[in-house]
């Protein structure tokens, strides 16, 4: 089966997403939780109190948006090539409907 050139586009930009993509984003919510955390833990020390970095620990696991290991890589991985593929595959029908 031969791509034509849009399909070729689509799988080039999914292997691309695959491999970048879901490293960039985690690299992203790593470094929000860590500023939430770090300001949590900077007012923690001005208010005086005690188990500042118990406070540090648990901003930064509440402030994690995507779940940690192979669980949390394969909804970055799948969920947005998935959407993409729907919304091509709805485009072409709709201009398919349209030109037809």
């Amino acid at each position: 089966m031969r791509l034509n050139g849009w399909q070729r586009i689509g799988v080039l930009a999914s292997v691309i997403w695959a491999v970048v993509g879901p490293i960039y984003v985690m690299n992203k919510d790593i470094a929000y939780a860590s500023k939430q955390a770090s300001v949590s833990m900077h007012l923690c020390y001005e208010a005086g109190e005690e188990n500042c970095l118990e406070q540090f620990d648990k901003t930064y696991a509440a402030s994690r948006s995507i779940p940690r290991g192979w669980v949390g890589w394969a909804i970055l991985v799948f969920v947005p090539i998935v959407a993409a593929g729907f919304i091509g595959w709805a485009l072409v029908a709709l201009l398919a409907i349209r030109v037809g």
